[in-house]
């Protein structure tokens, strides 16, 4: 005997999903589809970062956008800021773990600190993140950046991103 349910469903259509107009805008949650975009950086610095220190920096996401992290850019250099310890070339770790938290929703990107390497690249060859992370408008990106490293550093976290304006429409 047939399935009777099966038989039932045959005329009824399946809801399609609806695709993005390109790969781009597919990263962006569709309700913003039509918003106002622009590319955008925000950073979070630790200048200086002591010696086998843990630092705890932020930086608001300002009320009028979303933000969209696409990428994660890390610098870091000597204290005085005239040696890159993280050079593209180099095959040294720089010896910092870190912890990347949404303050408004409450949870970071990792259950546990993770090497810098792991979230953010260079200038030259930026961490392209795989799934982006959407900070909403008024929110606080936080970061704690342990060095694990028995010298001072700067380090700068660069995230690479779009700013999406929830109440103007696009161009």
């Amino acid at each position: 005997m047939a399935n009777p349910t099966a038989t039932r469903r045959q005329g009824i259509p399946h809801p399609q999903p609806i695709l993005a107009p390109n790969w781009w805008l597919g990263l962006v949650p569709r309700e913003l589809w039509d918003r106002k975009k622009t590319f955008f950086i925000y950073e979070i610095d630790f200048v200086p970062l002591g010696v086998s220190a843990t630092s705890v920096n932020s930086t608001q996401i300002q009320n009028d956008s979303h933000f969209l992290i696409v990428a994660g850019v890390g610098l870091v250099t000597d204290a005085a800021g005239a040696v890159v310890i993280n050079a593209p070339n180099g095959a040294n770790s720089t010896g910092k773990l870190l912890t990347i938290r949404d303050v408004a929703a409450g949870f970071p990107l990792s259950q546990v600190p993770v090497p810098m390497e792991n979230m953010f690249g260079t200038a030259m060859l930026p961490a392209v993140w795989a799934i982006p992370k959407l900070i909403r408008k008024g929110s606080t990106l936080e970061a704690t950046v342990q060095n694990l490293i028995a010298t001072a550093h700067n380090v700068r976290l660069s995230f690479w991103g779009v700013r999406i304006f929830p109440d103007i429409p696009q161009d």
